[in-house]
Order: C-alpha cells, then sequence, then structure tokens
C-alpha cells in the first residue's frame, strides 16, 4: 500500500551539517481538582491532497480538451450517460450528465 509522505529521511530529503539535532517536544502535566492528573497528546496526519487525482490521471491514457478544462458547458453538450436498475418492485434510471450532477428517475 501507499504510506503516507514524509515518514522517514529519504522521502523528507536530504540534510547537511555536521550535528542532526533531536528535538524531545514536552508538555508539562497539570492537575484538574477532582479527577486527578491529566495530561494528551495528538498526531494527526493527513494523506496528500491529490491522491485521487493522481490515481485518476495515471488510469488514464489520454486526456481529453473536456478532461483539463472541466468547462459545464462543455460538459452541458455531452451525450448523457444512462443507466437503468430494474428491481422487482421500482425501478429507476440514473441520467450523469456531468461529473457533479446526477438525475434519478423514478418509475
Amino acid at each position: 500500500g501507499y504510506d503516507v509522505d514524509g515518514t522517514d529521511q529519504t522521502s523528507l530529503g536530504q540534510f547537511s551539517g555536521r550535528v542532526q539535532q533531536t528535538y524531545k517536544h514536552y508538555v508539562p502535566r497539570f492537575f484538574v481538582p477532582g479527577h486527578g492528573c491529566t495530561f494528551s497528546v495528538a498526531l494527526v496526519r493527513f494523506p496528500p491532497p491529490a491522491t485521487k487525482e493522481i490515481q485518476y490521471l495515471n488510469a488514464k491514457d489520454a486526456l481529453t480538451y473536456t478532461d483539463i478544462v472541466c468547462d459545464p458547458v462543455l460538459y452541458g453538450n455531452v451525450r448523457p450517460l444512462g443507466i437503468s436498475i430494474m428491481w422487482p418492485k421500482v425501478s429507476f434510471d440514473l441520467v450523469f450528465r456531468r461529473k457533479s450532477h446526477i438525475d434519478i428517475r423514478i418509475t
């Protein structure tokens, strides 16, 4: 699987100098009356923001002008892609007009 960026020195780049120093982060404990000593530590990591976009771009062989520009007017002129789904008592059609617009028709 894909690991997050910046987990070791090779992905963070090179450093130069004679001494590599580490910094110890210290959060003092504090007393809350009636609850004893309390302290909390949180390490929050977020994935790179363009993960899904990179996967989409790598999956496509060649991008069209419409893919690059993402103009709603151009997507409005594209023929809709329709999918019909039949269940025993309900049937509905999904019509994808643009990347962000879906029509659902229940019959």
